[in-house]
């Protein structure tokens, strides 16, 4: 009973999640280049069961092989086709043979198979070829005019790729330009992108840059994501940790210089190869793994770029099998990251077991040498294990969403079944209010298999700087461990070092290769925090020390409180004196604290998906003019509610959803969230305006007070509950702070969601504060004294 109560706890309360979440069983921001210079390749549909394993979201192909294309039908994997150089002389001078070139590749498998772009060449501008470069944007275009023939303009995007020798500067990334002979074609090339929305894609590969100047000091390190000291931009101050950040930077550059800020980049093709000749700097198995890994790790954090920060590129790795057929030296046969008979050459953590399920990380502004992020003496450093720099193969797609979608509406359907079955066979549990037996975690071991990535005894203090200046240097928040943050105490470089790399592995999804620190670190099942008392705290004030005494100073996870003598104390409030509670009762109590808590916190997401598919399905129901359809639609609907017959009709429907035993409730928790930040003056569920310190020292962030309570701990405190919003009004955290934090600017409600909505654009120049109770009083406690 124990076990099923858990399992049924664990889906009831991600259950909302799967419906939103569902499409990411792939990323789609990491792609792979399939490559078929080769004859031990295996069959197309091993292939694409091997992709399913996967995490990898999109193929792209330098063809349009018909069995790969088919075996890829109905998985949802994005596929990017391409039309050889060879094809280019044609696809310009005939659009017909354009028309035609579409209606055999394309219109037999789309939208089954899930065609997002089509690339017309291949580094064609560096090539040498004038005739060949002038003519690949009448080709691009005559292909497009055959896609919008066939119903599918803005469906599959239409582009070509590029080798990083189209950059005549790239070093520092701020002052990236074009080569100037190749200005023409650019420029007509980057209007079309912009005009369609189609990417500009790209080959960076910082395996060439580092084999280019093997002996420049910590060129390896930087090219491999590894700990180093990093390179400043001197034009904009800004100190880079890792070349694939440079790189892409530097492309970014010259395309904002030409006009061009709203193309996209794609990066069609990186990688590093797991060997090579004897005389080839770089190949490496070790390398190999870490530049792959590292740069898997560092898309999934979702920091992006300095000049691109908050969003990871679409990037295809190269490549997905060795391609035994390729001329040259060895290492252009060893890119791959599986074997023929599907078995990994090496762990990129591609597995979707490695994948994290944690929201993305909000990405920091990039670390500017004027502002150091820590309060170290040295300058941060980053990372890398291997080379540097890009090599021309392939472009990569931006994913068309709706087709995404398309490929996985069987999957979601089965989601919502899922969640009506589990929801209609939940046994009745009992309403009589019991407490369920709680159980104390161990201080420092958890149930969970959680781990963390905690410093090797005996490191150096030097290394641990250097780790501590390359993992803030990675764009995680280190403000915590600066002076006055909450974790600054103990003032010990050990303990800073630690929480650094940690948050960094915590932040990458917890993939081992983040937790390596050039062998300086390791794994463990330990929770690493620190409990100190105030005695241990010279230097920090007694009003500080009192508040600080039993702050559990977790690294990055929460765990519960703790008690004077440092052990855990349990989470839960004491159980009620006189309950009878039998095993069987508490688990009743149990399950149904779990559908309260469900219902209560995560139930918004529904409505959300709902009114998401709604829209989306009459978008699609007529092509062209779905958003006036829907519009439209949102409009009629809305004078029709407001009428006496809508009113009649809205309070009969929710008669009859009243009467449904499981929908009530959830119909019920939908509307009272929805009272509760609604902009309407009747409701209270906000008592007033709150200005608090948050997310780091210097910033303040508006929120609401909704409620007070009573910490009862060594002395009762009281603490107000202060709900800021985080996207409009409907989503947000919940802080709970002491009123002497809270500043209460003189403003009504209305106005603080007039604020908020209108993205701080109706906030007056000049914010006064009231008194502190004029408003809102404390709550007074409904307990007994302590004794």
């Amino acid at each position: 009973m124990a076990t099923l109560l858990s399992r049924s706890a664990i889906l009831l309360h991600f259950l909302p999640f799967f419906l939103t979440f569902n499409l990411a069983n792939s990323e789609s921001f990491i792609g792979v280049n399939y490559g078929q210079v080769a004859d031990n390749l295996p069959p197309p549909a091993a292939t694409a069961k091997l992709l399913q394993s996967t995490a990898i979201g999109k193929v792209r192909l330098y063809g349009t092989d018909p069995g790969i294309i088919k075996a890829l039908a109905n998985t949802g994997i994005g596929i990017v086709i391409g039309a050889a150089n060879g094809d280019i002389p044609g696809l310009a001078s005939d659009p017909n043979f354009a028309k035609t070139w579409v209606n055999t590749n394309v219109i037999p498998y789309y939208p089954a198979s899930n065609i997002i772009l089509i690339t017309v060449g291949n580094e064609v501008i560096t090539s040498n070829d004038p005739n060949l470069m002038n003519q690949m944007l009448p080709a691009i275009q005559n292909v497009q005019s055959a896609l919008d023939a066939a119903s599918l303009s803005g469906k599959i995007k239409v582009s070509t790729v590029h080798s990083m020798a189209v950059l005549k500067d790239s070093e520092p990334p701020s002052a990236g330009r074009f080569h100037p002979e190749f200005s023409t074609v650019l420029q007509g090339l980057l209007s079309f992108n912009n005009a369609t929305g189609s990417p500009f894609a790209i080959n960076p590969y910082p395996y060439f840059a580092y084999r280019s100047d093997p002996g420049r000091a910590d060129n390896l390190a930087f090219c491999l994501f590894q700990p180093n000291a990093g390179r400043v931009d001197s034009n904009t101050n800004i100190k880079y940790m890792n070349m694939f950040d440079a790189q892409v930077d530097a492309v970014r550059s010259a395309l904002d210089s030409m006009g061009f800020k709203n193309v996209e980049i794609v990066v069609a093709e990186t990688g590093w190869p797991y060997k090579g000749d004897s005389d080839e700097a770089g190949p490496s198995l070790e390398n190999a793994k870490a530049y792959n890994g590292n740069l898997i790790a560092h898309l999934r954090s979702m920091v992006g770029t300095p000049l691109m920060p908050g969003k990871s590129v679409d990037t295809y790795l190269f490549a997905l099998y060795d391609e035994d057929l390729k001329p040259g030296s060895a290492s252009e046969r060893a890119f791959g990251l599986y074997n023929p008979d599907q078995s990994m050459i090496y762990d990129a953590g591609l597995s979707k077991q490695q994948q994290t399920s944690s929201p993305p990380v909000v990405a920091p502004t990039p670390e500017v040498l004027k502002s150091p992020v820590i309060p170290a003496p040295t300058d941060p450093g980053q990372t890398s294990k291997s080379p540097v720099m890009p090599t021309p193969r392939g472009p990569g797609p931006t994913p068309n969403k709706a087709e995404f979608l398309n490929g996985h509406e069987a999957t979601i359907l089965q989601s919502l079944i899922m969640f009506t079955v589990l929801i209609l066979t939940t046994p009745d549990v009992s309403k009589s209010p019991v407490t369920p037996t709680a159980t104390v975690p161990s201080p420092t071991k958890t149930n969970n298999n959680a781990t963390w990535c905690v410093p090797k005894a005996g490191v150096t203090d030097a290394q641990l700087q250097t780790n501590l200046d390359y993992a803030c240097g990675q764009g995680i928040d280190c403000t915590a461990i600066q002076q006055g943050g909450a974790c600054f105490e103990p003032n010990t470089l050990l303990n800073h070092a630690a929480y650094a790399m940690n948050l960094l592995f915590q932040t990458a999804g917890r993939n081992p290769l983040t937790c390596d620190f050039s062998q300086t670190a390791m794994l463990s099942t330990n929770n690493p925090r620190v409990v100190f008392m105030p005695e241990e705290m010279p230097n920090v004030k007694n009003t500080e020390k009192k508040k600080m005494a039993s702050r559990d100073l977790e690294l990055l996870i929460p765990v519960s409180s703790i008690s004077e003598n440092g052990r855990s104390k349990q989470t839960s409030p004491p159980s009620p004196p006189n309950v009878n509670s039998t095993p069987n009762h508490s688990g009743h109590e149990a399950f149904s604290k779990v559908i309260r808590s469900w219902a209560s916190k995560n139930v918004i997401l529904l409505p959300i998906a709902i009114t998401f598919y709604v829209t989306w399905g009459f978008i699609r129901f007529v092509d062209g003019l779905g958003f006036i359809t829907s519009i439209t639609f949102i409009f009629l609907v809305g004078i029709f509610m407001s009428s006496w017959l809508g009113t009649s009709v809205l309070t009969l429907g929710e008669w009859f959803i009243k009467k449904m035993p499981l929908v009530s409730y959830i119909y019920a928790a939908s509307k009272q969230i929805s009272a509760a930040i609604s902009p309407d003056q009747s409701s209270n569920a906000f008592k007033e305006v709150a200005i608090i310190r948050h997310p780091r020292a210097g910033e303040y962030a508006l929120g609401f007070i909704t409620s007070s309570v009573i910490l009862r701990n060594r002395d009762e405190e009281e603490l107000f509950c202060v709900y800021v919003p985080t996207n409009h009004l409907y989503l947000g955290d919940i802080f709970l702070i002491s009123p002497d934090d809270i500043l209460r600017p003189n403003l009504s409600v209305r106005e603080g969601i007039e604020i908020v909505i209108s993205g701080g654009m109706s906030v007056p120049q000049i914010l006064t504060t009231v008194d502190a109770h004029a408003k809102f009083g404390p709550r007074k406690p409904t307990y007994a004294s302590k004794v």
